[in-house]
């Protein structure tokens, strides 16, 4: 099993989303998207689920048969589980190797709200191929986003900035809301680890919304080869680049089980340094 573990994950997340007739939509999506791209020591597989509509008992059923598949695929050396929280929420376990499977639950209205809420977000969703159902274009238009919105977005330059300063990790959680799914802000404990992937997610995933506003980039590029396009397109920022490198660096080394050195004060200072000037060049256009 271990060799082939992440497919067999695929294979039955996937076999399981045939089983729901009120499925609108279902795609995997995120850095592992690709079923045979090869596991990590921690895995993280989010699969996204667009529902003609979610009640909290469809929701329930849905999370039960999810979490007998982890279940079942889970071994001693190797925990699989389930987390359905929205957010940077990351692997932990006891075993040395981790899959967490992330359900992002939606139906079409909450869906549609969130392609308004969360423009980059969606955008890099759309890259996906759908699995089932309809494109993620049938709930409303998905285009590249505007300057304004990398300013004031959900998981634009500000929105990342008062997270950088406040050191705060927000999850929401699935909770009952009159028979409905609700979501209900949850406060992550904040460690060096956490504050070491917050860091790398607010420098990397601002270069990544800045070259689709600016570039019309959503080719999905990550990494090293991320930060030398985003250096080409924007000369001036390039001295934000080593920073950017050094936090890839550390946090692959991380997922990949070792516990880096990080300076979590100093890269909260470099990390709000950059997005401030990120602001500025876009206050200049």
């Amino acid at each position: 099993m271990a060799g082939s573990l992440k497919a067999a994950v695929f294979d039955a997340v996937i076999a399981l989303a045939g089983e729901f007739d009120d499925l609108h939509s279902f795609l995997s999506v995120g850095s592992h998207a690709d079923r045979d791209k090869p596991e990590e020591l921690h895995n993280d597989y989010d699969f996204l689920y667009v529902f003609d509509d979610l009640t909290w008992p469809r929701y329930r059923l849905l999370r039960s048969r999810l979490d007998a598949v982890a279940a079942r695929l889970s071994t001693p050396e190797h925990l699989v589980y389930v987390d359905d929280r929205l957010g940077p929420v990351k692997p932990q376990g006891p075993t040395p190797k981790l899959t967490m499977i992330q359900p992002l639950l939606f139906d079409r209205a909450s869906f549609r709200d969130y392609i308004r809420a969360a423009p980059f977000l969606t955008l890099d969703w759309a890259r996906f191929p759908v699995l089932r159902g309809l494109p993620l274009t049938a709930y409303g238009a998905i285009g590249f986003p505007t300057v304004e919105l990398l300013l004031d977005a959900r998981a634009g330059v500000r929105h990342y900035r008062e997270m950088a300063r406040e050191q705060t990790i927000i999850a929401l959680a699935p909770v009952e809301r009159n028979g409905r799914v609700g979501r209900e802000r949850q406060p992550l404990p904040v460690t060096p680890d956490l504050l070491l992937e917050l860091h790398h997610a607010v420098v990397t995933r601002t270069m990544t919304n800045a070259l689709m506003v600016f570039a019309r980039d959503n080719s999905g590029v990550k990494g090293a080869p991320l930060v030398e396009r985003f250096t080409e397109r924007f000369p001036t920022l390039a001295p934000h680049a080593p920073f950017a490198l050094d936090l890839i660096v550390r946090q692959a080394r991380l997922r990949a089980g070792e516990q880096p050195v990080y300076d979590d004060t100093d890269g909260q200072r470099r990390a709000v340094n950059f997005l401030d000037a990120m602001e500025s060049f876009c206050l200049e256009k």
